[in-house]
């Protein structure tokens, strides 16, 4: 009877010594190493809502975002804050130099500007009908109602020799159009800042490799917003 109450002890101090650590938003965030931007639906744009998403995940040993689940944030935004932390990396979350899971809690913005987003999205827009006229290949967004693209394999972008880690602390958010083959085909800074930065990530995601986005079981192109982030 005492033999079989020790074990119970030991195995009840191995369950509480082995409980998921819960870190905040900011640790979390310290983590990241790539950022998917969500995609403001078009809908929620007309309607001019705005708000934050708050979602809850569980980061695991590799740093990939599993368990995602919605907390709290408007239903017109909400879907495009899950589909962009799914595509989320973190640097695995450590214990004594070893890489555990970990829970968080991440909050998903979205702002409107006055003139701004609409400048964005129209040239967005004229960006994608281009490549269609050139290629003849139709370019889904993230409005419609595909299986979209998933990213496979990111390729770290390094800050060079002499640059600070403040300067390049922001990233650069990009616009990438990925085809049916799941090929880059062409990719464009959305709001170009510096030029290194620049074209540092336009090469990059260039180098990134995706699973096409499907219609129907079929492999189509598709338009997403990127956040390239620097190491």
């Amino acid at each position: 009877m005492l033999r079989a109450t020790l074990c119970f002890v030991v195995l009840l101090g191995c369950c509480f010594a082995q409980s998921t650590p819960e870190l905040s938003q900011e640790e979390a965030v310290a983590l990241l190493t790539t950022r998917v931007a969500p995609v403001y639906p078009a809908l929620a744009r007309q309607a001019r809502i705005q708000g934050d998403v708050v979602v809850r995940l569980t980061i695991d040993e590799g740093g990939v975002p599993t368990d995602i689940r919605l907390v709290s944030g408007h239903p017109m935004l909400s879907p495009a804050a899950l589909d962009a932390v799914k595509q989320w990396r973190f640097r695995p979350y450590e214990v004594d130099e070893k890489a555990v899971e970990a829970d968080t809690r991440i909050t998903v913005r979205f702002r409107l500007g006055s003139s701004e987003p609409q400048c964005s999205a129209n040239r967005r827009t004229e960006w994608v009908k281009a490549f269609e006229q050139r290629t003849g290949e139709h370019v889904f967004t993230a409005d419609d109602e595909i299986d979209a693209v998933r990213i496979l394999q990111r390729r770290a972008v390094k800050i060079p020799g002499g640059v600070s880690a403040r300067a390049a602390k922001s990233g650069v958010e990009v616009w990438c159009i990925v085809d049916a083959g799941g090929n880059v085909g062409d990719v464009r800074v959305a709001s170009p800042g510096e030029a290194w930065m620049d074209a540092a990530a336009v090469e990059a995601v260039r180098k990134w490799r995706f699973k096409p986005a499907r219609d129907r079981g079929l492999p189509v192109a598709q338009v997403l917003t990127l956040i390239v982030e620097f190491q």
